[in-house]
């Protein structure tokens, strides 16, 4: 019951909640400032599965791809990959976080995931020099169906 509740209010918070099948992203803190923005899928070109063998959501729109793949239970092990305009933003370098909330009623996913990821260039060197810290900050809701 938390869980729905907690759902609930976050997707009320959420100014671009899907209403029919698809995706709404917003881009709301980018250190490029032309990366921030509003993105979208319809129908068909995204999809997710809530399994027993874990969690993953594929979100398909022009200029935005994101890929988040948990395993069962353990949501502070989930993967996420976001590209936006060619630039790819990971959640597995330090500082980046993300929080999800999902239902599956029926086999469908409505939910909202959200966080901070790092520019997957993080750490390493670039011409010989430590690679600068480059985040972005993103929220995403969804009403998919599951992937087959």
């Amino acid at each position: 019951m938390r869980v729905l509740l907690i759902g609930c209010l976050v997707l009320a918070g959420c100014a671009s909640v899907v209403k029919g099948e698809g995706f709404r992203a917003k881009v709301l803190r980018a250190h490029e400032p032309a990366m921030k923005g509003r993105f979208s899928g319809s129908e068909g070109s995204s999809c997710g599965v809530d399994s027993p063998q874990g969690r993953e959501l594929r979100l398909r729109g022009e200029g935005f791809s994101l890929i988040s793949a948990e395993p069962p239970r353990k949501p502070e092990k989930r993967h996420v990959v976001l590209e936006v305009d060619g630039e790819r933003f990971v959640s597995d370098r330090s500082g980046a976080k993300t929080t999800m909330v999902l239902e599956s009623p029926g086999g469908r996913l409505i939910g909202s995931l959200s966080g901070v990821l790092v520019h997957e260039s993080a750490g390493t060197l670039v011409e010989g020099r430590p690679a600068p810290i480059r985040e972005l900050e993103f929220e995403v809701t969804f009403n998919l169906q599951p992937c087959l």
